[in-house]
């Protein structure tokens, strides 16, 4: 999912467009990974919860 969204924004050329607004490299990696820890926890937290159910 994460590669899929990084070629995403490539192809569309995003991240150039954002470094173009002041967007820092570190803050962009931060945000990406944040970004993607926290849906993988909802999904982790979910799995793990009706997992239990059954």
């Amino acid at each position: 999912v994460m590669l899929t969204y990084l070629v995403y924004e490539k192809q569309r050329k995003l991240r150039i467009m954002m470094k173009m607004h002041g967007l820092g490299d570190g803050a962009y990696w931060l945000i990406t990974y944040l970004y993607f820890f926290s849906i993988s926890l909802i999904y982790m937290i979910c799995f793990i919860f009706f997992g239990s159910i059954i």
